[in-house]
């Protein structure tokens, strides 16, 4: 609960104290990541948790919107209801509005994206953003 009492994100150092000016300065976050056991990869979401800091040390950052970008191997659009729970509900607790989501599932091995659409998608998701 020291949250910027230093002033930095983490009264103890950490990487996470060289993120936050990033995220600070954003006005819209995109997460790009690989479904890891049907979430967010352990790296990606320790620093999502360290949010917190925002909230605690009061500070108002001017990120809008977010976007969600994620692939798997899984067989179905099934397998990415947990991490679309779990971004759906940071976006709320952020007051963030969900720009868009694209999930890519039968991702298996190199290169198994560009037997897809989701490249093509991705790309036309980024310019539409205004």
């Amino acid at each position: 609960m020291s949250c910027y009492s230093k002033g930095v994100a983490c009264s103890f150092n950490d990487d996470f104290n060289e993120l936050a000016p990033l995220v600070e300065e954003a006005d819209m976050i995109v997460f790009a990541t690989p479904l890891y056991w049907f979430t967010f990869p352990m790296q990606l979401k320790a620093a999502i948790d360290k949010f917190f800091a925002f909230l605690i040390g009061k500070r108002t950052l001017k990120i809008q919107s977010c976007a969600l970008l994620v692939c798997s191997g899984a067989p179905n659009e099934d397998g990415f209801d947990a991490i679309k729970a779990t971004y759906k509900q940071i976006a709320n607790h952020m007051n963030w509005s969900d720009s868009g989501i694209i999930s890519v599932p039968c991702i298996n091995a190199k290169n198994d994206i560009q037997n897809t659409d989701a490249l093509k998608r991705a790309e036309e998701f980024g310019l539409s953003i205004q």
